[in-house]
């Protein structure tokens, strides 16, 4: 798969998550495949590191894509990181 194919499936498919409902249709379909996709699978990590899903790439879409989203997971994560540092 090329790596540009899920960004331009998020841009065509749901205007790059610029408005509300855009943002809900693509939340509902990551929700979708972590259902059929992550929930159904004996290894869910292994899945995801040999890319074998497409759970990965649409969340990366969704968090690069997502100014707010983007800052929450900074703000998240920036204690944790900082202690194992």
């Amino acid at each position: 798969m090329p790596p540009s194919l899920p960004a331009s499936l998020v841009a065509g498919l749901y205007g790059s998550c610029r408005s509300p409902a855009d943002r809900t249709r693509l939340l509902t379909v990551i929700r979708s495949l972590i259902k059929h996709q992550m929930a159904t699978s004996s290894d869910p990590r292994k899945l995801i590191r040999t890319n074998k899903c497409a759970l990965p790439s649409l969340y990366a879409v969704f968090r690069d894509g997502h100014t707010p989203a983007r800052q929450f997971l900074i703000a998240a994560l920036q204690a944790p990181v900082m202690a194992v540092l």
